[in-house]
Protein backbone atom coordinates (compact mmCIF):
# COMPACT_ATOMS: atom_id res chain seq x y z
CA UNK A 1 0.00 0.00 0.00
CA UNK A 2 1.20 3.06 -1.19
CA UNK A 3 0.52 6.96 0.08
CA UNK A 4 0.44 10.06 -1.65
CA UNK A 5 0.87 12.73 1.68
CA UNK A 6 -0.40 15.81 0.67
CA UNK A 7 -0.94 19.55 1.50
CA UNK A 8 -1.92 22.23 -0.36
CA UNK A 9 -1.81 25.92 0.21
CA UNK A 10 -5.03 27.81 -1.59
CA UNK A 11 -5.54 31.55 -2.04
CA UNK A 12 -8.85 31.25 0.13
CA UNK A 13 -10.64 29.25 2.41
CA UNK A 14 -12.93 27.85 0.14
CA UNK A 15 -11.99 24.86 -2.39
CA UNK A 16 -14.87 26.74 -4.86
CA UNK A 17 -13.65 29.75 -5.02
CA UNK A 18 -9.96 29.47 -3.97
CA UNK A 19 -6.99 28.37 -6.16
CA UNK A 20 -3.73 26.34 -5.71
CA UNK A 21 -0.66 28.33 -5.22
CA UNK A 22 1.32 25.59 -3.59
CA UNK A 23 1.56 21.74 -3.36
CA UNK A 24 3.60 19.07 -1.88
CA UNK A 25 3.62 15.31 -2.38
CA UNK A 26 5.27 13.00 -0.16
CA UNK A 27 5.42 9.46 -1.78
CA UNK A 28 5.81 6.55 1.22
CA UNK A 29 5.45 3.05 0.74
CA UNK A 30 4.33 2.18 4.85
CA UNK A 31 8.35 2.24 5.32
CA UNK A 32 10.42 5.01 3.52
CA UNK A 33 9.74 8.02 1.49
CA UNK A 34 10.36 6.81 -2.42
CA UNK A 35 9.86 10.38 -3.91
CA UNK A 36 9.03 14.08 -3.34
CA UNK A 37 7.60 17.09 -5.03
CA UNK A 38 6.75 20.58 -4.43
CA UNK A 39 6.07 23.76 -6.32
CA UNK A 40 4.38 26.71 -5.87
CA UNK A 41 1.21 27.15 -8.66
CA UNK A 42 0.98 30.94 -10.10
CA UNK A 43 -2.85 30.99 -9.00
CA UNK A 44 -4.11 33.89 -11.42
CA UNK A 45 -5.83 35.34 -8.72
CA UNK A 46 -5.32 37.68 -5.76
CA UNK A 47 -3.97 35.71 -2.48
CA UNK A 48 -6.53 36.25 0.66
CA UNK A 49 -4.89 38.79 3.16
CA UNK A 50 -5.26 36.73 6.32
CA UNK A 51 -3.56 33.40 4.01
CA UNK A 52 -1.02 35.92 2.69
CA UNK A 53 -0.29 36.49 6.74
CA UNK A 54 -0.64 32.97 7.47
CA UNK A 55 1.92 31.64 4.67
CA UNK A 56 3.98 34.25 4.40
CA UNK A 57 3.25 33.27 0.45
CA UNK A 58 3.20 36.63 -2.45
CA UNK A 59 2.09 37.54 -5.30
CA UNK A 60 5.64 38.26 -5.82
CA UNK A 61 6.92 34.76 -4.96
CA UNK A 62 3.84 33.67 -7.45
CA UNK A 63 4.86 35.85 -10.42
CA UNK A 64 7.60 32.96 -12.24
CA UNK A 65 5.76 29.82 -10.56
CA UNK A 66 4.55 27.19 -13.42
CA UNK A 67 0.57 27.44 -13.56
CA UNK A 68 -1.50 24.09 -12.51
CA UNK A 69 -1.84 22.99 -16.10
CA UNK A 70 1.74 22.56 -16.36
CA UNK A 71 2.68 20.27 -13.11
CA UNK A 72 -0.97 18.16 -14.15
CA UNK A 73 0.58 15.63 -15.96
CA UNK A 74 3.01 15.09 -12.99
CA UNK A 75 0.44 15.21 -10.23
CA UNK A 76 -1.82 12.45 -12.05
CA UNK A 77 1.62 10.08 -12.52
CA UNK A 78 2.16 10.69 -8.71
CA UNK A 79 -0.92 9.61 -7.43
CA UNK A 80 -1.66 6.58 -9.71
CA UNK A 81 -2.58 3.62 -7.68
CA UNK A 82 -1.83 6.23 -4.58
CA UNK A 83 -4.07 6.46 -1.33
CA UNK A 84 -4.46 10.19 -0.99
CA UNK A 85 -3.46 11.32 2.67
CA UNK A 86 -3.77 14.12 4.05
CA UNK A 87 -4.77 15.73 7.71
CA UNK A 88 -8.25 17.24 6.81
CA UNK A 89 -8.33 15.77 3.86
CA UNK A 90 -11.76 16.93 2.63
CA UNK A 91 -10.25 20.07 1.68
CA UNK A 92 -7.03 18.90 0.43
CA UNK A 93 -8.94 16.55 -2.13
CA UNK A 94 -11.61 19.45 -3.11
CA UNK A 95 -9.23 21.97 -3.94
CA UNK A 96 -7.18 19.12 -6.27
CA UNK A 97 -10.15 18.08 -8.06
CA UNK A 98 -11.65 21.52 -8.68
CA UNK A 99 -8.22 22.44 -10.30
CA UNK A 100 -8.27 19.24 -12.35
CA UNK A 101 -11.52 20.17 -13.51
CA UNK A 102 -11.34 23.34 -14.71
CA UNK A 103 -9.15 21.14 -17.14
CA UNK A 104 -11.58 18.85 -18.12
CA UNK A 105 -10.46 16.02 -15.95
CA UNK A 106 -12.04 14.38 -13.52
CA UNK A 107 -9.77 13.17 -10.49
CA UNK A 108 -10.51 10.59 -8.37
CA UNK A 109 -8.59 8.76 -5.62
CA UNK A 110 -9.12 6.17 -2.20
CA UNK A 111 -9.16 9.32 0.56
CA UNK A 112 -7.11 8.77 3.93
CA UNK A 113 -7.63 11.78 6.70
CA UNK A 114 -4.97 11.66 9.07
CA UNK A 115 -7.22 13.89 11.48
CA UNK A 116 -9.88 11.28 11.64
CA UNK A 117 -7.73 8.62 11.99
CA UNK A 118 -5.95 9.66 14.57
CA UNK A 119 -9.38 10.67 16.52
CA UNK A 120 -9.82 7.15 16.81
CA UNK A 121 -6.14 6.08 17.51
CA UNK A 122 -4.53 8.84 19.72
CA UNK A 123 -5.54 9.52 22.91
CA UNK A 124 -5.32 12.12 26.12
CA UNK A 125 -4.13 14.92 23.08
CA UNK A 126 -6.10 18.27 23.58
CA UNK A 127 -7.20 18.22 20.13
CA UNK A 128 -6.59 16.24 17.04
CA UNK A 129 -5.50 19.30 15.13
CA UNK A 130 -1.66 19.63 12.96
CA UNK A 131 -0.38 21.95 15.41
CA UNK A 132 -2.01 20.37 18.31
CA UNK A 133 -0.77 16.62 17.25
CA UNK A 134 3.05 17.83 16.46
CA UNK A 135 3.25 19.84 19.58
CA UNK A 136 2.08 16.56 21.93
CA UNK A 137 3.53 14.06 20.03
CA UNK A 138 6.65 16.00 20.23
CA UNK A 139 7.25 15.74 15.63
CA UNK A 140 9.67 18.50 14.89
CA UNK A 141 7.63 21.39 12.21
CA UNK A 142 9.76 23.55 9.61
CA UNK A 143 7.86 26.38 7.93
CA UNK A 144 4.71 25.50 9.26
CA UNK A 145 1.58 26.61 7.07
CA UNK A 146 3.51 25.92 3.96
CA UNK A 147 2.99 22.82 1.79
CA UNK A 148 6.39 20.42 2.37
CA UNK A 149 6.57 21.44 6.11
CA UNK A 150 2.95 20.44 6.43
CA UNK A 151 3.37 17.04 4.37
CA UNK A 152 6.13 15.94 6.23
CA UNK A 153 4.53 16.58 9.36
CA UNK A 154 1.59 14.57 8.36
CA UNK A 155 3.93 11.59 7.37
CA UNK A 156 5.31 11.45 10.83
CA UNK A 157 1.57 11.12 12.27
CA UNK A 158 1.03 8.71 9.51
CA UNK A 159 3.35 6.92 10.79
CA UNK A 160 2.76 6.56 14.70
CA UNK A 161 -0.87 5.69 13.34
CA UNK A 162 0.36 2.82 11.38
CA UNK A 163 2.28 1.39 14.16
CA UNK A 164 -0.46 2.15 16.90
CA UNK A 165 -3.13 0.17 14.22
CA UNK A 166 -1.62 -3.20 14.46
CA UNK A 167 -4.11 -5.32 12.18
CA UNK A 168 -4.53 -2.63 9.65
CA UNK A 169 -8.06 -2.88 10.44
CA UNK A 170 -9.04 0.70 11.72
CA UNK A 171 -6.49 2.04 8.55
CA UNK A 172 -8.99 0.14 5.81
CA UNK A 173 -11.96 1.34 7.52
CA UNK A 174 -11.01 5.19 7.03
CA UNK A 175 -9.76 4.84 3.69
CA UNK A 176 -12.87 6.04 1.28
CA UNK A 177 -12.80 5.06 -1.68
CA UNK A 178 -14.12 7.22 -4.82
CA UNK A 179 -17.80 5.84 -5.60
CA UNK A 180 -18.04 6.10 -1.06
CA UNK A 181 -17.03 9.94 -0.98
CA UNK A 182 -19.51 12.11 -0.03
CA UNK A 183 -17.60 16.02 -0.53
CA UNK A 184 -18.61 18.42 1.99
CA UNK A 185 -20.60 20.89 0.29
CA UNK A 186 -18.63 23.39 -1.35
CA UNK A 187 -20.22 26.59 -0.40
CA UNK A 188 -19.80 25.31 3.86
CA UNK A 189 -15.90 24.39 3.11
CA UNK A 190 -15.40 28.20 4.16
CA UNK A 191 -17.29 28.19 6.82
CA UNK A 192 -16.09 24.88 8.33
CA UNK A 193 -12.70 25.37 7.68
CA UNK A 194 -12.67 28.88 10.06
CA UNK A 195 -13.89 27.17 12.32
CA UNK A 196 -11.87 26.44 15.36
CA UNK A 197 -10.47 23.18 16.89
CA UNK A 198 -11.50 24.00 20.07
CA UNK A 199 -14.79 22.94 22.35
CA UNK A 200 -17.90 24.43 22.32
CA UNK A 201 -21.35 25.18 21.00
CA UNK A 202 -21.71 24.14 17.61
CA UNK A 203 -24.72 26.25 15.65
CA UNK A 204 -25.89 25.49 12.12
CA UNK A 205 -28.41 27.69 11.03
CA UNK A 206 -30.78 27.75 7.79
CA UNK A 207 -30.57 30.85 5.76
CA UNK A 208 -33.40 32.78 7.59
CA UNK A 209 -30.95 32.84 10.91
CA UNK A 210 -33.56 29.76 12.26
CA UNK A 211 -31.45 26.94 14.03
CA UNK A 212 -31.09 23.38 12.25
CA UNK A 213 -28.80 21.99 14.72
CA UNK A 214 -27.53 22.62 18.20
CA UNK A 215 -24.62 20.91 19.93
CA UNK A 216 -22.04 20.79 22.48
CA UNK A 217 -19.09 19.04 21.15
CA UNK A 218 -15.19 18.65 22.23
CA UNK A 219 -13.81 19.33 18.46
CA UNK A 220 -16.15 22.22 16.58
CA UNK A 221 -14.76 21.71 13.32
CA UNK A 222 -14.41 17.70 13.89
CA UNK A 223 -17.97 17.60 14.49
CA UNK A 224 -19.21 20.37 11.75
CA UNK A 225 -17.23 18.02 9.19
CA UNK A 226 -18.59 14.96 10.59
CA UNK A 227 -22.26 16.10 10.16
CA UNK A 228 -22.50 17.03 6.89
CA UNK A 229 -19.46 13.95 5.10
CA UNK A 230 -22.29 11.49 6.12
CA UNK A 231 -24.06 9.93 3.44
CA UNK A 232 -27.63 10.22 5.00
CA UNK A 233 -30.82 12.04 3.62
CA UNK A 234 -30.77 14.24 6.70
CA UNK A 235 -27.01 15.57 6.00
CA UNK A 236 -27.48 16.36 2.36
CA UNK A 237 -31.10 17.85 3.48
CA UNK A 238 -28.94 19.95 6.23
CA UNK A 239 -26.60 21.02 3.86
CA UNK A 240 -28.83 22.07 1.34
CA UNK A 241 -30.43 24.30 3.91
CA UNK A 242 -27.61 25.81 6.02
CA UNK A 243 -26.59 29.35 5.86
CA UNK A 244 -24.82 29.73 8.47
CA UNK A 245 -22.15 28.41 10.83
CA UNK A 246 -22.03 29.98 14.41
CA UNK A 247 -19.85 28.88 17.19
CA UNK A 248 -19.11 29.72 21.20
CA UNK A 249 -16.07 28.55 22.84
CA UNK A 250 -16.56 26.95 25.81
CA UNK A 251 -13.99 24.96 27.51
CA UNK A 252 -15.89 23.42 30.56
CA UNK A 253 -17.85 19.88 29.71
CA UNK A 254 -20.49 20.68 32.34
CA UNK A 255 -21.52 24.14 31.20
CA UNK A 256 -21.77 23.41 27.40
CA UNK A 257 -24.09 20.77 28.09
CA UNK A 258 -26.21 23.12 29.87
CA UNK A 259 -25.77 25.48 27.48
CA UNK A 260 -26.61 22.90 24.49
CA UNK A 261 -29.56 21.67 25.98
CA UNK A 262 -31.14 24.68 27.13
CA UNK A 263 -30.43 26.27 23.46
CA UNK A 264 -32.20 23.34 22.05
CA UNK A 265 -35.35 23.10 24.54
CA UNK A 266 -35.96 27.00 23.97
CA UNK A 267 -35.01 26.92 20.16
CA UNK A 268 -36.08 23.36 19.01
CA UNK A 269 -33.42 22.96 16.10
CA UNK A 270 -35.11 21.05 13.39
CA UNK A 271 -32.56 18.54 12.96
CA UNK A 272 -31.26 17.46 16.34
CA UNK A 273 -33.23 14.17 18.34
CA UNK A 274 -35.18 14.36 20.65
CA UNK A 275 -33.73 14.58 24.30
CA UNK A 276 -34.69 12.03 27.00
CA UNK A 277 -32.65 12.81 29.91
CA UNK A 278 -32.71 10.09 32.61
CA UNK A 279 -33.37 12.07 35.86
CA UNK A 280 -31.70 10.83 38.95
CA UNK A 281 -34.17 12.44 41.86
CA UNK A 282 -31.89 10.88 44.67
CA UNK A 283 -29.49 13.09 44.15
CA UNK A 284 -29.64 16.61 45.76
CA UNK A 285 -27.24 19.32 45.25
CA UNK A 286 -25.39 21.03 48.33
CA UNK A 287 -27.29 24.44 49.01
CA UNK A 288 -25.10 27.71 49.97
CA UNK A 289 -22.26 26.32 47.94
CA UNK A 290 -19.90 26.92 45.16
CA UNK A 291 -19.94 23.92 43.17
CA UNK A 292 -16.26 24.66 41.22
CA UNK A 293 -15.21 22.40 38.48
CA UNK A 294 -12.24 20.42 39.03
CA UNK A 295 -11.38 20.12 35.33
CA UNK A 296 -8.96 23.49 35.21
CA UNK A 297 -9.47 23.86 31.10
CA UNK A 298 -7.79 26.67 29.40
CA UNK A 299 -6.55 27.92 32.77
CA UNK A 300 -10.12 29.01 33.74
CA UNK A 301 -12.17 27.38 36.26
CA UNK A 302 -15.78 27.13 35.97
CA UNK A 303 -18.08 27.67 38.79
CA UNK A 304 -21.79 27.29 39.67
CA UNK A 305 -23.52 29.02 42.71
CA UNK A 306 -26.19 27.30 44.41
CA UNK A 307 -28.55 29.64 46.72
CA UNK A 308 -30.63 27.79 48.97
CA UNK A 309 -32.10 24.99 46.67
CA UNK A 310 -32.00 27.34 43.27
CA UNK A 311 -29.22 27.81 40.91
CA UNK A 312 -28.44 31.06 40.73
CA UNK A 313 -25.65 31.13 37.67
CA UNK A 314 -22.01 30.74 37.17
CA UNK A 315 -18.61 32.52 36.48
CA UNK A 316 -15.48 31.89 34.75
CA UNK A 317 -12.05 32.54 37.06
CA UNK A 318 -8.56 32.00 36.60
CA UNK A 319 -7.32 33.23 39.97
CA UNK A 320 -8.39 31.29 43.67
CA UNK A 321 -8.80 34.74 44.77
CA UNK A 322 -11.20 35.57 42.83
CA UNK A 323 -13.72 33.11 44.14
CA UNK A 324 -12.91 34.83 48.35
CA UNK A 325 -15.28 37.84 47.87
CA UNK A 326 -18.86 36.97 47.46
CA UNK A 327 -19.47 40.31 46.94
CA UNK A 328 -16.90 41.01 44.24
CA UNK A 329 -18.12 37.16 42.92
CA UNK A 330 -21.55 38.12 42.82
CA UNK A 331 -21.05 40.60 39.99
CA UNK A 332 -19.56 38.35 37.78
CA UNK A 333 -22.33 35.75 38.18
CA UNK A 334 -23.82 35.25 34.67
CA UNK A 335 -27.70 33.91 35.27
CA UNK A 336 -29.09 30.73 35.07
CA UNK A 337 -32.64 29.68 34.47
CA UNK A 338 -33.79 27.09 36.95
CA UNK A 339 -34.21 24.67 34.42
CA UNK A 340 -34.98 20.84 35.03
CA UNK A 341 -32.09 20.07 32.53
CA UNK A 342 -29.64 22.92 34.21
CA UNK A 343 -29.99 20.75 38.13
CA UNK A 344 -29.80 17.10 35.46
CA UNK A 345 -26.44 17.96 34.23
CA UNK A 346 -25.39 19.54 37.67
CA UNK A 347 -26.61 16.37 39.66
CA UNK A 348 -24.94 14.37 36.87
CA UNK A 349 -21.56 16.23 37.29
CA UNK A 350 -22.13 16.06 41.31
CA UNK A 351 -22.60 12.43 41.03
CA UNK A 352 -18.98 12.08 39.26
CA UNK A 353 -17.36 13.73 41.58
CA UNK A 354 -16.29 16.68 39.26
CA UNK A 355 -17.19 19.50 41.77
CA UNK A 356 -14.76 20.94 44.75
CA UNK A 357 -17.73 22.16 47.10
CA UNK A 358 -17.09 25.32 48.62
CA UNK A 359 -19.50 26.34 51.49
CA UNK A 360 -20.82 29.93 52.06
CA UNK A 361 -20.21 30.97 55.65
CA UNK A 362 -23.10 33.62 55.57
CA UNK A 363 -20.86 36.45 55.68
CA UNK A 364 -20.56 37.52 52.45
CA UNK A 365 -17.32 34.99 51.96
CA UNK A 366 -16.47 31.48 50.90
CA UNK A 367 -14.61 29.35 53.26
CA UNK A 368 -12.12 28.79 50.13
CA UNK A 369 -8.84 29.09 52.86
Amino acid sequence: MKFAIVDIEGTGGSPKHSRIMEIAVIIFDGYEVTEQFSTLINPGKSIDPYVRKLTGITPKMLKRAPAFHEVAKHLVELFKNKIFTAHNADYDYAMLRNEFKRLGYDFQAPVLDTFQLAGQLINDVPSHGLDALTKSLRIPVSNRHRAMGDAQATLEILKILLQKDLTGEMLKKYIKHPEKINPIPQALHRKIYYLPDAPGILKILDKKNKPLYIAYTKHLRQKAEKIFSARSSKAKEMAWLTGEIEHEIIFSPVLGKIKETVLRKKLKPAFNRRQNLRRNEKIILPSNTLLVEKKNMNGTKTLFWVDRDKIKGYAQVKLNWQIQDLNSLKKRIIPLENLPEVYYYLKKAYEKNRFDIIPLNGKNETAFD
